[in-house]
């Protein structure tokens, strides 16, 4: 008796278990409640027979609501249970160069191209107090992308320069390869007050022998892609 106490009980956690994977947990549900009610009528190792039944009960019930359930409600209530950063997925726009993307409060326009062998970093030397102009490495060219943002919004907006997992950038060039900012000019900083506007650049550093043809970006949990051609 005391073996089927502990089977009820063995059976009893598997089949609540599984009762949650689309109620593939009544079998050993029932079985844990059959072997639980044994040694009760027995009056033997009752609290692990008890602990099997009740186990085995609830399995039966939550399994029995899964087959009593439209398959498109049982898909409903899983997508439920998932954590909405989980489930929820950037949404996918294409737009080309001039036109704008609302996120959030920033109506945000990839305004123009340059195709540049040095740009200016936005620094300054400490003993001349001139602007420091990096170069492209030899067979390479910089990318600039200009970039103007409105605030369209009530309240102050913007992309921060520190929060580097708002933002993503990929330029793709015509012959498939992806390259990814420059550090100094990875991260677009815009802070706008409402109806402000305001700009910042994007560079990438390509061969020469390439075309950019498409920008892959990623800001504030929202993709988009786009056509520079």
């Amino acid at each position: 008796m005391k073996g089927l106490a502990i089977t009820s009980f063995i059976l009893g956690i598997i089949g609540f278990l599984f009762s949650f994977i689309f109620g593939l947990g009544i079998l050993p549900s029932i079985l844990a409640v059959v072997f639980g009610i044994i040694p009760l009528i027995k009056k033997i190792h009752k609290a692990m027979a008890i602990s099997g039944l009740i186990l085995g009960l609830l399995g039966i019930f939550i399994s029995l609501s899964f087959f009593t359930q439209e398959p498109e409600d049982i898909i409903r209530q899983t997508l439920k249970e998932i954590p909405q950063e989980k489930k929820a997925r950037p949404s996918k726009t294409e737009i080309n160069l001039g036109e704008g993307i609302r996120i959030e409060g920033l109506l945000i326009i990839f305004d123009s191209v340059k195709i540049t062998k040095t740009y200016n970093t936005g620094r300054s030397a400490i003993l001349t107090g001139k602007p420091i102009i990096k170069k492209a490495k030899p067979n390479y060219k910089f990318v600039v992308i200009k970039v103007k943002g409105k605030n369209v919004g009530k309240e102050k907006e913007g992309l921060w320069l520190w929060s580097t997992e708002e933002q993503d950038y990929k330029i793709e060039v015509d012959k498939g390869y992806f390259y990814g900012p420059i550090i100094e000019k990875s991260i677009l900083n815009i802070n706008l007050m409402p109806e402000e506007t305001g700009e910042d650049e994007l560079v990438f550093e390509i061969l020469k022998s390439t075309k950019p043809v498409k920008l892959h970006a990623l800001i504030k949990g929202q993709r988009f892609t786009v056509n520079l051609k």
